[in-house]
């Protein structure tokens, strides 16, 4: 996020992808494209499956870790924090999406209140 408070990347795995251990310093949201990963949270100790049309909302500082259970296409939205904190719909919508889980299922309606 050196050029400014969004950034947007494709990520296309090959089917033995493990990204190692990681812990950002902004926040993420994931999309699952095609295929499925399997999400692991060491914050919360937890992993779970998530496969295309999935959401997975990543805090900053979160030690996580992707694993591909078939190969996958991820679309990744990282977003500064202070871009969010400044911004009170922007907070309303990320506190929301945090508050699922970090998951967010295909077909699942958010209902944000601002």
């Amino acid at each position: 996020l050196k050029d400014g408070p969004v950034a947007f990347a494709e990520s296309r795995h090959a089917a033995d992808f493990r990204m190692p251990l990681r812990a950002d310093p902004f926040h993420k949201l994931i999309y699952v494209a095609r295929g499925e990963v399997t999400y692991r949270d060491r914050h919360a100790d937890r992993e779970l499956a998530a496969g295309p049309g999935t959401l997975l909302a990543i805090e900053r500082s979160t030690a996580h870790q992707l694993r591909d259970r078939s190969p996958a296409t991820l679309f990744l939205l990282c977003l500064a924090p202070r871009w969010i904190a400044d911004d009170p719909p922007r907070r309303a919508l990320w506190r929301t999406l945090a508050q699922r889980g970090q998951e967010v299922q295909p077909g699942t309606p958010l209902h944000l209140v601002y």
